[in-house]
């Protein structure tokens, strides 16, 4: 057996006896294949060689008919089968589809890698890889256009020039060897704004029981000059509703800066302990996800004197 890539099997060999003194005979059937058997003729006791040459093969079982003849032969004839299976592994990307996210007017390229790998970790499949896109140019490239498993390659998006919106491509590799190829790597490219929250993403608030609120903290959100609406969701794991933001909803300005949120939390009612909670920032015009902003709150024993 064979497979592409690996190592070229090794010949084997067929011992021919006779009885009664040696014996003239000659071998045919599979010299016209990709196995063959030397040499040709003989006289007992002999040894064949019977070699299998993948050179130009593709996936598939081959199987050829040896004759051993022997005209002073009682019987006349032997014969024996050789069979050669040729595998062909497979031949894959990971991620196999790749998104990346570039704000409005960005001129900075954006990079993912994938390895390119096969089934079969003991072979090394040479591949080519081309980058393909459906509109927009250009803007998709890839960083290696020939190698070998296993490798990494750098998937590369420039977004200079590109108006919002949903840009698609491909990066598409081929292997002789490998036998679903090609293989489509889909790449994806968004435009647009991008929801930003400074300071991000931890908030620590301290208080003891009884005491007042502590002061309330701010945090900006801004789109990368975009103005876009969004809203502001506050929510607990435990201790009830003594987490609050405002305003519950805003836009962010266009430019630079942005919109005010203030974040405060209420000691009122909690025993001791330690509470947490979660601020989540969204907008429907952001291409990435909504931002979340943990929230701790330690409230400690109160003292007396």
């Amino acid at each position: 057996s064979y497979t592409f890539g690996g190592a070229t099997p090794q010949s084997q060999r067929v011992s021919v006896t006779g009885t009664g003194g040696a014996l003239g005979f000659t071998v045919s059937g599979c010299n016209s294949g990709p196995i063959s058997a030397s040499p040709a003729s003989g006289t007992t006791p002999a040894t064949i060689t019977v070699t299998a040459n993948p050179a130009g093969l593709t996936a598939n079982s081959y199987t050829c008919t040896l004759t051993f003849s022997a005209p002073g032969s009682a019987n006349g004839s032997v014969t024996t089968y050789a069979y050669f299976n040729v595998t062909s592994p497979s031949i894959y990307s990971s991620p196999s589809s790749v998104t990346l996210l570039a704000p409005s007017g960005s001129t900075t390229a954006l990079k993912a890698n994938i390895d390119i790998y096969s089934s079969d970790p003991s072979i090394t499949q040479s591949f080519t890889s081309t980058a393909a896109t459906s509109s927009g140019g250009n803007w998709l490239s890839i960083g290696v256009s020939s190698g070998a498993t296993s490798q990494y390659a750098t998937v590369q998006a420039d977004p200079t020039g590109l108006v919002d919106g949903t840009y698609t491509g491909t990066i598409t590799v081929t292997s002789p060897t490998a036998s679903n190829s090609p293989v489509v790597v889909n790449v994806t490219l968004k435009v647009g704004p991008i929801l930003a929250v400074t300071p991000c993403c931890n908030l620590n608030f301290g208080s003891t029981q009884g005491s007042s609120a502590p002061p309330a903290q701010g945090v900006l959100v801004s789109a990368g000059g975009r103005s876009i609406p969004f809203t502001a969701l506050a929510a607990t794991q435990s201790g009830g509703n003594w987490l609050s933001v405002t305003p519950a909803s805003g836009t962010t300005p266009a430019g630079i800066g942005g919109t005010d949120l203030s974040i405060a939390v209420n000691p009122a009612g909690l025993a001791s302990g330690a509470y947490s909670g979660t601020v989540t920032v969204s907008s429907p015009q952001s291409i990435g996800s909504a931002v979340s902003l943990s929230v701790y709150f330690t409230v400690g024993p109160s003292v007396s004197v």
